[in-house]
């Protein structure tokens, strides 16, 4: 019993920075938008559900609700997320595909709306 809670919290030790760490998608909602396309794009080294997770943590921390959610392909391993937060009418469209077990890939970028 002894040596399995060591494990347990040697292991927790270990992983603590890499579940704690900032995947890097963060800083996108403070970066100013270029005209058209993603404002970022990147890889998650982790799997699909994973990065899902780490998403909607991140978003959530921002402000954000999910509004809409689109399983692209068969096998469910892309997605498309619609993220609104209500304080500033901000939106913002964010795709999630499988690249490989432990490797997922991102896109992130802000709706704008066109001035007439």
């Amino acid at each position: 019993m002894r040596n399995s809670l060591f494990a347990i919290l040697v292991s927790c030790l270990f992983l603590w920075p890499a579940l704690a760490q900032d995947p890097g998608y963060g800083s996108a909602l403070t970066e100013p938008v270029p005209s058209g396309g993603w404002q970022k794009n990147g890889e998650l080294p982790c799997s699909f559900g994973a990065a899902k997770v780490r998403m909607r943590t991140q978003m959530e921390r921002k402000g954000f609700t999910l509004k809409h959610e689109i399983d692209l392909g068969n096998r469910g391993e892309r997605c498309l997320q619609l993220w609104q937060r209500d304080q500033d009418n901000k939106q913002w469209l964010v795709m999630l595909w499988r690249k490989n077990v432990d490797l997922t890939g991102y896109s992130i970028g802000e709706i704008q709306e066109k001035k007439k």
